[in-house]
């Protein structure tokens, strides 16, 4: 008891007094701040992939070092995507073209077949001419070459 009369012992003594008390009331603060920030545990699969895609919209992929790392990649990607397009562009035309020979094939097909009917139709009335003559002889109104010049055969058949 004779070192309370100490002013050394009683200074030391006020100096740890003071301390504990310095921490205790960090503690209180530190221990209310966590009670007034509570931190939900982030779902780790959604949060990266939310993260991954407000980077992309945001644009803050292109202020990282890894950005110019992977240059050549995205430059790559991006040449994909304008051959790609491309390729769409020039199989869409080959299709109009396609479709614009196919009608005009079936144009050429609807020409050939009335040509052919109409070839059909003359080689039917050549044939009915001969038929006819053929029967003129039997009967014998036919002696002369008129009627052969009358019924088409021209100067040629009347010879």
């Amino acid at each position: 008891m004779a070192n309370q009369f100490d002013p050394k012992y009683i200074e030391e003594q006020e100096r740890i007094r003071k301390a504990g008390e310095r921490a205790e009331r960090e503690a209180m603060e530190t221990a209310s701040r966590r009670k007034t920030e509570p931190q939900p545990k982030p779902n780790t699969r959604v949060s990266a992939a939310g993260k991954r895609i407000r980077a992309l919209l945001g644009g803050e992929f292109l202020g990282k070092v890894d950005f110019r790392r992977n240059m050549p990649y995205i430059v790559m990607v991006f040449i994909m995507v304008i051959v790609l397009i491309y390729i769409n562009l020039l199989a869409q035309s080959n299709q109009k073209r396609l479709e614009l020979l196919d009608k005009e094939r079936i144009k050429l097909n609807d020409k050939y077949i009335q040509v052919m009917d109409q070839r059909e139709l003359l080689y039917v009335d050549e044939t009915r001419k001969e038929a006819l003559l053929q029967v003129f002889k039997e009967k014998g109104f036919v002696d002369d070459s008129s009627i052969v010049y009358l019924l088409g055969g021209g100067k040629e058949a009347a010879r």
